[in-house]
């Protein structure tokens, strides 16, 4: 007697799409289920569940993998590393397991049949209608046509980085400029997860520091896994120059950056809290005073951004409009150390495919003004 799994995720499964299990047991009289979800920590009792009339039952993971993948928000919580260009992640990829027991009722009593043991791996993206899953592991957490080419825009001396969605325990992770013919690595991975590469720390980056040079041009990046070629990175670099510097979580599991231009029009939004009465008994031979008096105001900054993007920068930019968490950064100018602070974001997106470059405005709101009240 067994338990017969006839749909269920496959490969690195997107957490935030349905993940459908479904199964059937072979079992004589079958009555239910029941999914045992690890840790037991977390999930300590049981999902009960009953088949349909054809004996079929079907589980969503859905909300489970959610929960434990969103426990922290989807806020940036990692800090630079002094020390290095690379970062364990580890809210990016799960790997969950869960226990399939069927039973059975047999002269009245109900019996446990068979237990099964399943794994499934997924990371913190989303898919749409006619997107696909890509088997890469070293795939990039940002957007792709095929899951190996990748194209991103850095703006030197503003903190930038990227995730490769899995790296196992004991890999070597190899990069190569083929531009240049220079190539360098990172050892002494510990544990299966996902790993952060840093370029640029907002102080040093690769070129400064001589790790892997880059220039102001389209870099070629090959990534290896233990000698093995898995991914391409084409690399715009930028110049250092001023700018507002956004960064977002993105759909695809990891973070995007982008600095929109230098200039911008802000606007400054006050609202009175409340009116109160003075009393002030004057009258009109006596100096007349304004019978009340506020008791403060309440301010927002709103400061609208504009920038040019080409057809492959629109791709990566495409998510800033839907991301659940965006973030500016403090400083304005390049190799300046800045903080980031979680901000709004209000907008509509066009593009026309007939241009080589589109313009893109957004108007971010910055967190409520502390002010002086009674």
């Amino acid at each position: 007697m067994a338990i017969n799994v006839t749909q269920q995720p496959s490969g690195i499964y997107p957490a935030f799409n349905d993940s459908y299990i479904s199964f059937a047991s072979s079992l004589t009289g079958l009555t239910k289920a029941e999914i045992t979800v690890q840790p037991t920590e977390l999930f300590p009792n049981p999902f009960l569940i009953y088949p349909n009339t054809n004996g079929r039952f079907i589980f969503n993971l859905k909300d489970i993998v959610k929960s434990r993948m969103t426990s922290e928000g989807f806020e940036d919580n990692y800090s630079i590393p002094a020390l290095g260009w690379n970062q364990e992640i580890d809210n990016t990829y799960l790997s969950q397991t869960i226990s399939i027991t069927d039973y059975h009722s047999f002269s009245g009593t109900t019996t446990s049949g068979s237990t099964t043991e399943l794994t499934y791996e997924f990371d913190r993206s989303v898919k749409q209608v006619g997107d696909s899953i890509y088997n890469n592991t070293y795939q990039l957490l940002n957007i792709s046509e095929n899951g190996v080419d990748y194209h991103l825009t850095y703006f030197e001396g503003y903190p930038f980085s990227f995730e490769l969605q899995r790296v196992s325990s004991g890999d070597t992770i190899e990069f190569k400029n083929v531009n240049s013919g220079i190539d360098n690595s990172i050892t002494g991975i510990t544990s299966t997860n996902s790993q952060r590469i840093y370029l640029d720390k907002g102080v040093s980056n690769w070129t400064s520091s001589n790790y892997l040079p880059l220039t102001d041009t389209i870099n070629l990046l090959e990534i290896y896994q233990n000698e093995t070629f898995k991914t391409n990175l084409y690399l715009k670099k930028v110049q250092p120059k001023c700018g507002y510097y956004l960064k977002w979580f993105n759909q695809n599991g990891g973070y995007s950056y982008w600095l929109f231009n230098e200039f911008s029009k802000e606007e400054l939004k006050v609202k009175t809290l409340k009116d109160v009465a003075t009393n002030p008994f004057k009258n009109v031979n006596e100096g007349l005073k304004n019978p009340t008096t506020t008791i403060g105001y309440e301010g927002s900054k709103r400061i609208e951004l504009k920038t040019r993007v080409d057809e492959k920068e629109d791709e990566v930019i495409r998510s800033l409009f839907t991301s659940p968490s965006v973030q500016l950064y403090t400083s304005q100018s390049p190799y300046i150390n800045g903080k980031w602070i979680s901000i709004d974001l209000d907008g509509s997106y066009e593009i026309y495919n007939k241009k080589k470059f589109n313009e893109i405005k957004v108007t971010i709101e910055l967190p409520s003004l502390y002010t002086q009240t009674l």
